[in-house]
């Protein structure tokens, strides 16, 4: 899963072996995903370093966690 700016200030999340996924802000660190009623993202901002440190994925099925990957 990877999160991208498309344009000036377009969030784009692209999950493998999907579409792409346009972000629309609703406050703060969440976004709904453009199109699919009941799924939003929260970006989890760690510290004081301002980074983030996961994302949030809220589905109808649940809620899933996924840790930035470091390289």
């Amino acid at each position: 899963m990877k999160v991208t700016i498309r344009g000036e200030n377009t969030l784009i999340l692209t999950v493998p072996n999907q579409p792409d996924y346009e972000l629309i802000p609703i406050m703060g660190n969440e976004f709904n995903i453009k199109d699919l009623e009941g799924y939003s993202v929260i970006f989890s901002i760690e510290g004081g370093a301002g980074k983030v440190a996961e994302i949030i994925l809220n589905q109808p099925n649940g809620i899933f966690r996924a840790k930035k990957k470091y390289k």
